[in-house]
């Protein structure tokens, strides 16, 4: 009989509640009070909404909710919802739990936003935006728990549990600086989490989106259809924040359909590599994850005509696209493509584009991509090849031309071919420039010539901007010398060729090695030694020596250029020669024989000064000719 009596009273105080709390639970939701209990550290979390109810314990129905949250790393999460319901377990608020196993939203805007100190580099896929210029290993130094572990110890963190959360019409998604505006819905989210840096797992996320005017077919090219089923492998937040939780994402990311903006997605996105592209077109992607991999069955095509890519110092736009896919079966399963036609291409920091052309492609092929580990291993290869690019002045390369050389473009056009290949920042490739209608100051000389440079380069170092030359060649043709005293024909040709070398592009560009030089004959160095207010005369043509072969070694130091030896043994002439060239003079020894007759001329700050006749080996003790030998 007391059995039946406890479980009779047990029974009325159950009923009691059940008829208590709609009462109370409603004057709460409509006085207001249940706000201010939920918003009472409205520095870290505000909820309002214009009208709620409950008639069941832990189930809610509102209308016009607006939540607002702020982390203790000043990340911040918002979301409006027209009208819903929910199902909040209450007795586990006791022991700091939330858990809500069902919620259904209607009319959704969300949005999050890290704060400018926490940004840390996200998903590069079609949904992301990042920023190159900021360093990947800079990201991750700041990306500690020092602002965690400083906080008091005391304070047990929150633990979130939901389940079967769903939403229709999610009319906005805003992350930062990325908005989403169209028709979205939310299927499943089943998630695990604790604040404060905690455990997180996420089993199921299925979420998708139609983003674009609405009035719109939904199978309209105009309409981007994105959608994403997606999990988290249980790990602890603390430890893995910033993109090293990448590596827990599995599913996949499909989006089809018009990007009004593409925003700025990296693919490389270190200081070395710089490889990212920007634009607004036409997409079809599939990104296929596995624990943070990009795998096999992922694609990504994209198409427009006001396209953006970067790579290196580079950065090109125009009209073209991207391919790539992931193939297991593939030599390089990881395989992406950038082209570009009717390019314009601006160097570093430069807003004018000073090279136009075709047919510009940026590659990479790699065994596989890491989201959070965005770096080519040993086997991968970063290229780029330019079809066809036009240089309408080439005046903007005059802070290539080193002042010690005395030499200035003052008009001409180009035309440039080529590419290179890097493989973890070791450079090799081949540019071929090829220059028309030149003018150029030589000091006081004029020179009006063209020419084509053959560039190969070998065991280049990308990051020192340094590059050995194997059979690299200057031709001039056309070439004509004007001085105030006199105008050599404009019909003198010679070769330079680089059988080893070095080359430092930089601003200034630096030259050292070892060249052979062939030219038709010496008119433009007589003229260039004379004073140049001095006329042609019988012994200039009688010293105009045709067909002449001979070597030079080249080295830049400092501020200096030294050209040591020079050493010319062709047609009966003989030159032996030692020129150290510095800014605004020129300076140096020269012993010339023909024909049996010799002198020797001392060069004083770009004056030529008659020292006798002979002297051969005493300019020999001034010139290293060994270094011929080796």
């Amino acid at each position: 009989m007391a059995r039946q009596n406890t479980k009779a009273r047990f029974s009325k105080v159950i009923i009691g509640i059940l008829l208590v709390y709609p009462v109370i639970g409603n004057i709460l939701l409509f006085s207001g009070g249940a706000e201010k209990l939920i918003s009472w550290k409205p520095e870290k979390l505000t909820m309002q909404w214009q009208s709620a109810w409950t008639l069941i314990p832990g189930y809610f129905q509102v209308e016009g909710l607006e939540l607002n949250s702020t982390t203790v790393r000043g990340n911040r999460f918002g979301l409006r919802v027209d009208s819903g319901s929910v199902s909040l377990s209450l007795t586990p608020l006791i022991n700091r739990t939330v858990n809500i196993r069902n919620a259904q939203g209607e009319g959704v805007e969300v949005r999050y936003t890290q704060s400018p100190k926490n940004k840390t580099i996200k998903l590069p896929s079609v949904l992301a935006e990042q920023n190159a210029s900021t360093d990947l290993n800079a990201l991750d130094s700041r990306q500690t728990p020092d602002e965690l572990t400083a906080q008091d110890p005391a304070k047990r963190p929150w633990t979130i549990r939901l389940a079967d959360i769903s939403a229709d019409n999610i009319r906005k998604a805003t992350f930062n600086k990325m908005t989403l505006e169209g028709d979205g819905r939310l299927d499943a989210l089943t998630m695990h989490f604790v604040t404060r840096g905690g455990p997180v797992e996420m089993s199921e996320l299925e979420v998708a989106m139609a983003v674009g005017d609405p009035s719109q077919s939904q199978n309209s090219p105009r309409i981007l259809q994105i959608s994403a089923d997606l999990s988290i492998a249980p790990n602890v937040l603390r430890e893995n924040r910033g993109k090293d939780m990448l590596k827990f994402w599995s599913g996949a990311i499909t989006a089809k359909g018009n990007f009004e903006n593409l925003g700025k997605i990296y693919f490389l996105p270190d200081g070395l590599y710089n490889f990212g592209v920007f634009g607004a077109g036409y997409v079809d992607a599939r990104l296929v994850l596995e624990n943070g991999e990009v795998v096999d069955g992922s694609h990504l095509a994209f198409q427009s005509e006001n396209f953006q890519t970067t790579f290196l110092n580079l950065e090109a736009s125009g009209s073209g696209g991207i391919q790539g896919s992931v193939d297991a079966k593939a030599e390089h399963p990881v395989q992406l493509r950038v082209m570009i036609d009717d390019f314009s291409l601006a160097q570093g920091s430069q807003s004018e584009a000073h090279l136009k052309g075709n047919n510009l492609v940026a590659s990479v092929r790699a065994p596989r991509l890491l989201l959070y580990h965005q770096e080519l291993e040993n086997e991968s290869h970063f290229s780029f090849d330019i079809g066809e690019g036009v240089i309408n002045d080439i005046t903007h390369y005059n802070d290539y031309l080193s002042r010690e050389s005395g030499l200035k473009f003052l008009s001409g056009t180009g035309l440039l071919r080529g590419g290179m290949s890097l493989n973890r920042g070791t450079a090799t490739g081949s540019i071929t420039l090829a220059g028309k209608d030149l003018s150029l100051m030589a000091r006081d000389r004029e020179i009006h010539t063209a020419f084509e440079l053959s560039a190969n380069l070998t065991e280049g170092d990308y990051d020192r901007k340094t590059y050995r030359l194997q059979d690299t060649a200057l031709q001039l043709h056309d070439t004509q010398l004007v001085t105030s005293g006199r105008k050599t024909e404009a019909d003198w040709w010679a070769e330079f060729l680089v059988s080893e070398g070095t080359l430092i592009w930089d601003r200034p560009m630096k030259i050292d090695g070892r060249m052979s030089i062939t030219m038709r004959d010496v008119e433009p160095l007589i003229a260039g030694f004379r004073d140049p207010a001095k006329k042609e005369s019988p012994l200039d043509k009688m010293l105009n020596v045709k067909n002449v072969q001979g070597e030079l070694i080249a080295h830049t130091k400092d501020d200096h250029i030294l050209l040591d030896p020079i050493f010319i043994d062709s047609r009966g002439l003989e030159v032996i020669s030692r020129v150290a060239l510095s800014p605004g003079s020129a300076n140096g020894v020269l012993f010339a024989k023909l024909r049996g007759v010799s002198a020797n001329v001392e060069i004083v700050d770009s004056k030529v000064k008659f020292k006798g006749l002979g002297g051969r080996h005493k300019v020999l003790q001034q010139v290293n000719m060994a270094a011929l030998e080796h």
